[in-house]
């Protein structure tokens, strides 16, 4: 995580000044200072090369040492250090990631809709750089870069070669990309604490979200629900909850009408009233109608009045979107990914999907319940299956996709082998896990 926060520290393009003494070029770095290994690359290049492709070497070594600095390092850091030194600038610079597939090289693969030659540059250009390091004595250990290669996405094959380093396949990829950790796959930024959803605030600051958006937001953070869940609930999801500190919504398993609670954090409840009654009547194609109801009541825009309204109306609160596009149309999970979503993504360099939110509110959710109940496996398991119940899934099974960490399946196996606790699973599902988990039925 050290090498993402120098990441957001350091601005493109990296400042590097060239000066011509006595027919020879000096390079000074960043900081204003000069830079003897920059220099001795670019004159080395220069003279059997040309000053164009020099140059494109030495800015891209420029950068490297620039993150490398910021960290205490150098141009003799370790071939790992140089490694994710690296994956710092792609992933800021281009949207890249790198994937560790083993110690002698990494592959980085390249964000969706873009071309695989820039990073491919810049990849040849770092390699001739540690190359020239390395013949002309500013480096010790071997060329850190020699096996790096990009690719463009691809998500069967990339989720095919992680296999080699997971217990069991996954169902779905429902993000954009995995990492390996410990011979384990993880999703980027999932197990990494609070870093996405900070990332990701700050994004909405700097793209400057709407209340409505800010909203969306942080009903997702509050609790992981799925974000068409909340993207399209209806008023009757909040009102059911008389309009507090929860919202009631569909679940995708048990068809349209409101059946899972979701709790509020105390950010999502005044995000979602501030909307409500600061931005959402601007959208509202009811609002004149509104408004001749309420002149004779002395109302005002509010969720109360305005189901007060709906129902003098007789109009179904079934029927009221919650959240209105800039049309007065439902909103949708597909504006808000396309459109917020996106802009905040950008805003803060990272690949996440709305749906990253749900994964890491259950990792955070399984930290919790361990660190609470870990010690009485009884009651670590009857919450666990309280959680899975809370999150909308059908069976235990669905968890699996989610807990990146191996925290519920430690559970199983602990439970499962209790002997007072040896009854066989009554489900199907419940079965196929404890086959899974390899514990005896």
């Amino acid at each position: 995580m050290k090498a993402l926060q120098l990441s957001i520290q350091i601005r493109w393009p990296y400042p590097i000044r060239y000066a011509q003494v006595n027919g020879k070029v000096l390079i000074y770095d960043g900081a204003g200072c000069y830079s003897h290994p920059l220099t001795e690359v670019y004159n080395s290049i220069a003279t059997s090369s040309n000053d164009k492709y020099a140059r494109g070497v030495t800015t891209n070594l420029g950068h490297w040492l620039a993150y490398a600095g910021r960290d205490g390092l150098n141009q003799n850091a370790s071939p790992e250090q140089c490694r994710k030194i690296y994956e710092a600038i792609v992933t800021e610079r281009y949207g890249g990631l790198t994937s560790q597939a083993h110690m002698d090289g990494a592959t980085i693969y390249c964000p969706p809709g873009s071309s695989a030659h820039s990073i491919s540059s810049s990849i040849v250009s770092i390699r001739v750089a540690f190359t020239m390091l390395i013949n002309l004595g500013f480096r010790k250990e071997k060329n850190p870069f020699l096996k790096v290669r990009p690719a463009r996405i691809n998500r069967t094959e990339h989720r095919k070669r992680l296999l080699n380093f997971i217990s069991f396949s996954h169902k779905r990829t429902p993000f954009a990309f995995y990492k390996i950790v410990d011979h384990t796959s993880v999703p980027v930024y999932i197990t990494d604490g609070d870093t996405l959803i900070d990332l990701m605030r700050e994004g909405g600051k700097r793209a400057r979200w709407s209340q409505r958006d800010t909203a969306v937001f942080e009903l997702l953070v509050s609790y992981g629900p799925r974000p068409d869940e909340v993207i399209e609930a209806t008023l009757e999801s909040w009102f059911l909850c008389y309009f507090g500190h929860e919202i009631k919504v569909r679940n995708k398993f048990k068809g349209p009408a409101p059946s899972k609670i979701v709790p509020m954090t105390a950010l999502a409840e005044a995000a979602v009233n501030s909307y409500f009654v600061n931005e959402r009547w601007k959208h509202d194609k009811r609002l004149g109608e509104f408004d001749t109801w309420a002149q004779k009541r002395k109302a005002t825009y509010t969720p109360i009045w305005y189901a007060k309204f709906l129902k003098a109306k007789r109009i179904p609160l079934s029927e009221e979107p919650l959240f209105l596009s800039e049309k007065g149309n439902p909103y949708t999970r597909e504006a808000y990914t396309k459109g917020a979503w996106e802009r905040a993504r950008v805003k803060s360099k990272i690949n996440p999907t709305p749906h990253h939110i749900r994964h890491w509110f259950v990792n955070k959710r399984l930290r919790q319940l361990e660190a609470d109940f870990g010690d009485d496996i009884t009651l670590y398991y009857r919450e666990s299956m309280k959680f899975v119940d809370e999150m909308g899934w059908e069976d235990p099974f669905s968890v699996l996709y989610y807990d990146h960490e191996g925290r519920f399946m430690k559970m199983i196996k602990r439970y499962r082998m209790e002997p007072k606790l040896m009854e066989a699973p009554k489900s199907t599902a419940g079965r196929e896990l404890m086959d899974l988990a390899g514990v005896p039925i």
